[in-house]
């Protein structure tokens, strides 16, 4: 068994001899492979970053050339829309103009038959005024003569009455009352 290690362990020792040259060999072939790599790479991102730019300004000066000739068809259709609707708002105006003559002439013709109808209302309003301050003047003197009719009734009544005192008053008081209460309900 010891042979065995031994040559095991010279096989080994053996492999690390080999194996060590061809790892540090293969670790010196990796990083220039990567440097390589690395270069390969800049150059293709400059390269591709070129015709990115190369596109983005085709595709620039493209969009540009359109957007000029949309701009000058959206100022023809907007200067033509312009047109048109400066017409509909023209027509418009005559028509509020019209309408607006016609409105005045009419408010003129009611303004003026309210003026009559005013004018009319306040003679009116003046004949039945006179009538109530004749009617009134009539109720006036009725009034006074019915009063004076009552004192008088009263003072014939007080003079000539064929009852005691505190019964006379009684009466009176109830007449006076009832006096009152027609005079309320009127």
């Amino acid at each position: 068994m010891k042979r065995a290690q031994k040559k095991a362990s010279k096989g080994m020792g053996q492999l690390q001899d080999n194996v060590q040259p061809a790892l540090s060999r293969t670790q010196v072939a990796i990083q220039a492979g990567l440097a390589l790599a690395q270069i390969a790479l800049r150059r293709n991102v400059k390269s591709a970053n070129k015709n990115l730019k190369r596109s983005v300004n085709k595709n620039l000066k493209k969009a540009r050339r359109n957007m000029k000739g949309l701009q000058h068809t959206l100022q023809d259709k907007a200067q033509a829309s312009l047109a048109v609707t400066q017409d509909a708002l023209q027509s418009g105006l005559s028509s509020a103009q019209d309408a607006l003559e016609k409105g005045t002439k009419n408010a003129s013709k009611g303004l003026q038959k309210a003026q009559k109808n005013l004018q009319s209302m306040g003679n009116s309003l003046q004949s039945n005024a006179g009538r109530a301050t004749r009617k009134r003047g009539r109720g006036r003197r009725r009034k006074f003569l019915s009063r004076v009719g009552l004192l008088t009734g009263l003072t014939l009544a007080l003079l000539f009455t064929p009852w005691p005192g505190s019964e006379f008053r009684r009466r009176l008081a109830a007449f006076w009352q009832n006096v009152v209460l027609n005079q309320n309900r009127q």
